[in-house]
């Protein structure tokens, strides 16, 4: 029960008062976050903070019946969970996945169930995937969250562009016009990170393989068809008489 108390927790407030900008941005920037953070997951850990300082309310605390022990417990949990979703971790969260379900059978516990990773580890991992899980979506879900996150990422461009920082992946909308960039940065997205995440939680997770794949691989064949299209058109007025 507290393992579940705390993943719900940590879903429910891990981009608390997220300011819009990545980490990166606010390093760059010299943010006020980052120097408090030292450089380190600086939202993740800003996300937790505050939301942990709202509960010293006791008109919002939900953990005033819990003791003392059970919310330090608890709160250590929460943070780790938090903080696994830095982007930062995504490779190694990734590499503990699989070398985890691919070790050797004798460093296996009997049963299926038994061989997962701890779930203090594990949770963490799966938080994250959720905190990138828009491709498993409905597709006109996943279209909505990806044109809003697009967004996000080109206010913080134009900012990184007027305070002559350097501009951060997917950021600069100027670079990102025709020619089916947008399509592409997507299905980059999805092939380098969300499907090598999905391979791995499904080792541990095998019955979210045929839910979660199928919705995967429909909106990657969506970005296909958009960037194939795109590239067409461009060329269709490249080639156009002057």
């Amino acid at each position: 029960h507290a393992l579940l108390l705390a993943l719900f927790f940590a879903a429910i407030v891990h981009d608390f008062r997220h300011p819009g900008m990545t980490n990166a941005f606010l390093i760059n920037s010299n943010d006020a976050l980052a120097l408090t953070y030292n450089d380190r997951s600086v939202l993740e850990n800003y996300h937790v903070s505050e939301a942990f300082k709202l509960m010293l309310n006791p008109e919002v605390n939900i953990f005033h019946t819990i003791d003392h022990k059970q919310h330090r417990e608890l709160r250590q949990l929460v943070v780790k969970m938090v903080l696994a979703t830095d982007m930062a971790e995504h490779f190694a969260q990734v590499t503990e996945l699989v070398s985890t379900a691919q070790a050797p059978k004798q460093e296996q516990s009997r049963s299926h169930a038994d061989s997962l990773m701890p779930l203090d580890r594990f949770l963490p991992i799966l938080l994250h995937s959720a905190d990138i899980s828009h491709p498993f979506r409905s597709l006109p879900a996943h279209i909505e969250w990806s044109h809003r996150l697009r967004d996000e990422f080109f206010s913080q461009g134009d900012s990184e562009r007027r305070r002559g920082l350097p501009l951060s992946p997917m950021c600069d909308r100027e670079e990102a016009v025709g020619k089916g960039k947008f399509a592409g940065s997507q299905i980059g997205f999805m092939q380098a990170l969300v499907q090598p995440l999905l391979e791995g939680i499904c080792m541990h997770l095998p019955p979210l393989r045929p839910i979660l794949a199928p919705r995967l691989e429909a909106a990657l064949a969506h970005w296909k068809m958009q960037r194939d299209l795109e590239q067409a058109q461009d060329g269709q007025l490249g080639s156009s008489p002057s």
